[in-house]
């Protein structure tokens, strides 16, 4: 396109791209809308969300087709980003500030609802570090990396130049930190984005996997009988009763235990049957450095990184679960 305009596919398409999208006569199976859904992909469109604008079909005229007039509907509610914890803000030098001032907050209640409000009162500041130093930071790499490609081949043509060769030294060690912050971003934000509009189903969850769906998309299985099947619903039952065969089913009753044979085995002494209802230890709490985030957009970088301020506060409220199996609502 030759500008930057907004615009729209349209057509008396052949084929769908959901299994649901058609109503009625003969279901669609996935093997009809594989060809279409490469070729949306293939073109790099993406389905305009029903709930984004407003179709009004005109009289046909002489065609057997019905022109249409579709509107973006302008009063769509844009909500708010949801708050998601970026690990490069822990390079700040504010960023433990900000969170041993929020920690150091005074709220009453249990230790997990404690912990909830705190981290909650944070995001404001965080959110503001954010803006103000990390708003931009694919466009300053890239920015940086020009800036250093033209100071090394400034200091190529004068390579005595003393002036130079520190505006280089410059340029590079600035390179390389906004580089370095850049592909944490980047590396983080892909999996942020994999969960959050993945789960969603949204434009970035079509985007990122709907190659590896059609790759990976079934559309015909030979059933116990050598009869070759193309209808999904077949092919799901044919799964469905042959791990049934290979696993066997659930029984709808439970035998009882034989006490006599449990007694032949191996059996824990008072000592080792104490030691399985032991309290948890704090050595016992610990981070998984691949956590992704939860619901309040807090992930394991931000534990990790602020773990001497708010690690003893946050091992006691994972021991006051393990004892007493209760969350909050």
């Amino acid at each position: 396109m030759g500008n930057n305009l907004a615009w729209i596919v349209m057509g008396d398409f052949n084929e769908v791209l959901h299994i649901d999208d058609r109503i009625g006569v003969n279901p669609v199976s996935m093997a009809e809308i594989v060809e279409f859904q490469a070729c949306v992909e293939e073109c790099e469109l993406v389905e305009l969300p029903r709930q984004a604008y407003s179709a009004n079909f005109m009289a046909e005229g002489l065609s057997d087709h019905c022109p249409v007039k579709i509107s973006l509907i302008n009063e769509l509610r844009m909500e708010r980003p949801a708050f998601k914890f970026c690990n490069v803000w822990t390079s700040h030098l504010q960023f433990m500030n900000i969170v041993n001032e929020g920690w150091n907050q005074n709220v009453e209640g249990c230790q997990m609802f404690r912990i909830i409000k705190r981290l909650k009162a944070m995001k404001k500041q965080l959110r503001v570090l954010n803006s103000q130093h990390f708003r931009n930071i694919i466009t300053e790499a890239d920015e940086d990396k020009i800036a250093l490609g033209k100071a090394q081949a400034e200091l190529h043509i004068q390579p005595l130049d003393e002036e130079l060769q520190e505006q280089e030294k410059r340029m590079y060690q600035k390179f390389r930190r906004t580089s370095y912050l850049d592909e944490c971003f980047l590396q983080q934000r892909s999996k942020i984005n994999w969960l959050q509009l993945g789960d969603d189903n949204t434009r970035f969850f079509h985007a990122v996997i709907k190659h590896k769906r059609l790759q990976h998309t079934i559309i015909q299985v030979r059933d116990k009988n050598g009869v070759l099947q193309t209808n999904q619903q077949v092919i799901a039952e044919a799964f469905v009763e042959y791990y049934q065969k290979l696993l066997g089913k659930k029984e709808q009753g439970k035998e009882i235990t034989n006490a006599g044979i449990l007694r032949q085995g191996t059996i824990l002494n008072t000592e080792e049957q104490l030691t399985l209802v032991q309290a948890y230890t704090q050595k016992e709490v610990n981070i998984d450095i691949n956590k992704s985030p939860g619901p309040d957009g807090y992930g394991s970088g931000f534990l990790r990184a602020a773990w001497s301020i708010v690690g003893p506060d946050v091992t006691q409220a994972v021991l006051e679960y393990m004892g007493n199996g209760r969350l909050l609502n």
